[in-house]
């Protein structure tokens, strides 16, 4: 079965998702009916000339990121021993991945509740280096990738604070984020298997804007600790035509980045800002469930660490 093909979302999957984002998007607008009723004051619209920190919020950013990644799978202390040895490292991967993002986010002023979407690709080929274990024995080595993709997209919700006479802006905020994650691995007889990983992560963190007044720099920093849990993976056989699905133990993980821009052009209606940005991401998920086969034989996932060094250029477009 063709890389591509296997990336693409399978059709009960994305209806759950789609109905999960459904109810999300219903409650942030329920949300802002609240407060356009319950509330008649609120933070004044600043003129564009001479904004602070919350004309930043409302926003379309687009970007285009560089993402140096790096997969490996380890042994979990005490489980399967002798057969996995504490510390035993399995597998490795490493990549850099190009690709593109959009951030879009909002601000009400009646109340200030704070919404954001976002949406990121990347994709390119990895060094994948490792083995495939059979209770616990090596029994076969993939060497390569002719394909490694990594779809983003999520959806935040918080509340604005500012200080300062609007010079800063703290937005502690919850989020979900699904993750599918895609990779072709090829072995050294020339057999392959897709790797297709579904990753549901719950965030929870703060972003804080700085902009003083009069100037036309600004800084956007955030972090996040994540919660991941219901990930799964699956494993097809390009070779013998066979899939295998892996219920991964749950993990955890955290985000770190930031943005530097300068508002290079701005009129009483919106502000056009380039901008640099990094982040650093560690994700972590559990071992996974064995699977058995005929005569005794069984398989797993072992536990996995991820981390993410990405550098972002972009625009930011406020409104």
């Amino acid at each position: 079965m063709p890389f591509e093909i296997i990336a693409l979302i399978n059709e009960g999957y994305a209806m759950k998702k789609i109905l999960v984002l459904s109810v999300v998007f219903f409650l942030f607008g329920a949300v802002n009916i609240y407060a356009q009723t319950a509330s008649k004051y609120g933070y004044p619209v600043s003129n564009k000339y001479n904004a602070g920190a919350s004309s930043l919020i409302n926003s379309f950013d687009l970007y285009f990121s560089e993402d140096y990644m790096h997969y490996a799978e380890h042994s979990v202390n005490g489980t399967n021993a002798p057969l996995e040895p504490a510390g035993t490292t399995y597998d490795n991967e490493a990549a850099k991945l190009p690709g593109w993002g959009i951030d879009i986010s909002y601000f009400n002023k009646k109340l200030p509740v704070y919404y954001e979407l976002n949406l990121s690709n990347n994709a390119g080929k990895s060094n994948y280096s490792g083995g495939l274990t059979c209770n616990g024995v090596p029994c076969g080595y993939a060497s390569d990738t002719d394909g490694l993709m990594y779809l983003n997209y999520g959806a935040k919700l918080g509340y604005v604070f500012l200080f300062n006479n609007d010079q800063l802006a703290l937005i502690p905020n919850v989020g979900y984020e699904y993750i599918d994650w895609n990779r072709n691995v090829i072995n050294p007889d020339g057999s392959s298997n897709v790797e297709h990983y579904k990753l549901d992560h719950w965030l929870f963190g703060i972003i804080a804007f700085v902009k003083p007044l009069n100037y036309n720099f600004w800084a956007q920093v955030y972090g996040y600790y994540t919660d991941n849990y219901n990930n799964s993976m699956n494993r097809y056989s390009n070779t013998l035509g066979q899939s295998i699905t892996y219920n991964l133990g749950s993990g955890n993980g955290y985000t770190f980045g930031g943005k530097i821009g300068y508002e290079a052009y701005k009129n009483k209606n919106f502000i056009i800002s380039p901008y640099v940005g990094a982040d650093y991401i560690q994700n972590k998920e559990g071992r996974s469930n064995n699977i058995y086969y005929p005569k005794g034989s069984y398989s797993w996932e072992p536990q996995d660490q991820s981390n993410q060094l990405i550098f972002n250029l972009g625009i930011k477009v406020s409104f």
